[in-house]
């Protein structure tokens, strides 16, 4: 459905962890009376009226299209907003439908409940179609050929290598940001540019010039580049509390260490390290902590695992972090938050990250569920101290405290990465974020993500 996906279907160490873990898990099922269930029946199929308005009816919105010049990209987005609000509904719906099958007795119950599941799957198969479309088409918006992408890349990382070579070097960071107040890097796919970013704090400085010259002298002539003004942006840590969760699952609030003032943050989701369950989060919330160090959900509530290995430090390419289950304690469950009565499970991983263009969505402690979209990649970034690597930039909203927070595609059914920073201050929420694509993940610390 989707480009540049792997499946773990077939991961022979992760599935065996994963059945035994499943295993520990007592099934729960709803009681439904069937008098109920037939109501059910009769409700009315809100979500293929709005599929239909975007698909085949000769009414449907026109979002255009990129190739005449035409494409609407503000109403695409929304139109794909509530198609993905329908998905989430008819999923909750076939599921519930299909916990209730363990409880009908008669033939005739049975078939009229199978109708309905198989029903509810046509409308599932409708909305994801009608979602792919536009998704394929915002795609195209943000379409760069490879071969001259990769010279923007390329021309980016000499630019942002060089810089701290020759003016960061053997400076702590706040000297470095006083010496050239370079904020971070990355190809904006939508500009078909590379896009470079300086402090907020000279934007009204004559000294810019001096620091957009040497820029100039940097980039190659024929690499199209642009001058943006931003903060620092913020490591997404700092406290916050939610109720106690068994099984553990992704976009909950979790406290690595007991100091108060760091280590706060999203659980990202399942994994699997050198045969140990656990899951990921941001790198930036163990920063320091020793091998070993407990993390507690909620804050400073139950130790459900300790840290064995964190990943953020200066040039690395991930921001991230495994963490152990602790035997005996709550399990994990490789679903995500998405209301106090729903979950979704991602079933594929984007090694890339998300393409530009791709909407994305996340589940964190503070901002919730939001969704934005992919405008940057190859991103370095400078927060906390370090320049982190290979990030990718998007329009998510969020704020300190959903570091880690799982981030997929849309619909929630493919894992792209970690949030890891969103630009500006602690408590001012901004629709500027950056991930750690999950191939970065696997790569620098060896999880992998645990997959439905």
């Amino acid at each position: 459905m989707f480009n540049d996906i792997i499946s773990y279907e077939n991961d022979n160490n992760m599935n065996n962890v994963k059945n035994n873990k499943k295993q520990k898990i007592t099934s729960t099922t709803k009681t439904i009376l069937f008098a109920g269930l037939i109501m059910t029946l009769m409700i009315p199929v809100t979500g293929i009226n709005v599929a239909d308005a975007v698909g085949s009816n000769p009414q449907k919105p026109n979002i255009g299209k990129v190739s005449d010049g035409t494409y609407d990209e503000k109403l695409a987005f929304e139109i794909a907003s509530e198609l993905i609000t329908l998905y989430e509904e008819k999923m909750q719906g076939k599921q519930e439908l299909e916990n209730a099958l363990t409880k009908i007795n008669t033939p005739s119950e049975l078939k009229q409940i199978e109708d309905k599941i198989s029903q509810i799957q046509n409308d599932i198969n409708i909305i994801t179609q009608e979602y792919d479309e536009i998704q394929n088409e915002n795609m195209k918006l943000y379409y760069i050929e490879p071969s001259l992408y990769d010279r923007y890349v390329t021309a980016k990382d000499v630019l942002v290598n060089t810089i701290q070579k020759q003016y960061w070097e053997g400076k702590s960071f706040e000297e470095a940001k006083n010496t050239f107040p370079l904020v971070g890097a990355g190809i904006n796919h939508k500009e078909k540019s590379v896009e470079i970013s300086l402090s907020k704090d000279i934007e009204n400085s004559s000294e810019k010039f001096e620091y957009i010259s040497v820029i100039d002298k940097l980039m190659p002539e024929d690499i199209p580049w642009f001058i943006t003004y931003e903060d620092y942006p913020t490591p997404t840590s700092c406290a916050s509390r939610t109720s106690p969760c068994d099984p553990l699952i992704g976009g909950i609030d979790i406290h690595v260490g007991l100091n108060l003032l760091d280590g706060s943050c999203t659980l990202g989701i399942e994994a699997v390290r050198n045969g140990l369950d656990g899951f990921i989060t941001a790198g930036h919330c163990a920063d320091g902590k020793a091998f070993g160090t407990s993390v507690y959900q909620p804050t400073l509530g139950t130790d459900v695992g300790s840290l064995q290995i964190e990943n953020f430090f200066h040039n690395s390419s991930c921001d991230c972090a495994f963490v152990a289950d602790r035997p005996g304690n709550p399990i994990m469950d490789n679903a995500i938050f998405q209301s106090g009565t729903s979950t979704y499970t991602p079933v594929t991983a984007t090694s890339s990250g998300g393409q530009a263009g791709q909407m994305v969505k996340k589940s964190g402690v503070v901002t919730g569920n939001t969704l934005g979209t992919v405008t940057s990649t190859s991103v370095s970034k400078t927060y906390g101290g370090n320049t982190i690597t290979n990030l990718v930039k998007t329009t998510l909203y969020a704020d300190c405290g959903d570091s880690g927070s799982p981030v997929t595609n849309g619909l929630g059914t493919s894992f792209y990465g970690i949030l890891v920073a969103k630009d500006g201050l602690c408590g001012v929420t901004t629709n500027v974020a950056y991930h750690s694509p999950y191939e970065q993940i696997t790569s620098q610390i060896g999880a992998n993500p645990v997959l439905g």
